[in-house]
């Protein structure tokens, strides 16, 4: 007769956690459809979404301590670089915000990931290299057009 004691089933970061859980569900789902994201959004502009993007931090900042792997951090930042860039945009924002749930998102990627060695997917790594490569395009487009009214210029005045 074996005399270890069973096993014991993981425990979920959100039973360890549940203001997490509580967190990700007043911003994005009040049980109305949408959460406090939109409503902070459209009631006050710019600084609302300053303050959820802010509090949406805390979800990371678990991933971080639950030892996610980096490429899923990456996809949780991206997540959240979106719905607060984009939810600065008044109305159209806050109707984002309503149903692209970012946290929540974020949330399932650290429920799946955390305490794992689960490798992150293809789609994972997809999903991070795409958009640094649309980040490294949004910076250098700028200064080739500049680069090019520069030259363009140069070439009207040596005319």
């Amino acid at each position: 007769m074996d005399p270890s004691p069973p096993p014991v089933a993981p425990v979920s970061v959100t039973e360890r956690r549940p203001w997490l859980g509580r967190l990700a569900r007043g911003m994005d789902d009040l049980g109305l459809g949408f959460g406090l994201d939109p409503i902070l959004g459209f009631f006050f502009p710019g600084i609302g979404d300053a303050v959820t993007g802010s509090a949406s931090l805390a979800i990371l900042v678990a991933a971080v301590q639950e030892r996610v792997p980096f490429v899923i951090l990456l996809r949780m930042l991206l997540h959240l670089l979106v719905d607060t860039v984009v939810g600065v945009v008044p109305v159209a924002g806050d109707l984002f915000d309503a149903v692209y749930r970012a946290n929540l998102k974020n949330l399932d990627l650290l429920e799946k990931h955390a305490g794992t060695d689960e490798p992150p997917s293809f789609g994972d790594w997809l999903v991070v290299v795409v958009a640094g490569l649309l980040v490294a395009a949004g910076i250098a487009i700028p200064f080739v057009f500049f680069g090019g009214i520069v030259a363009w210029l140069g070439g009207l005045v040596g005319a």
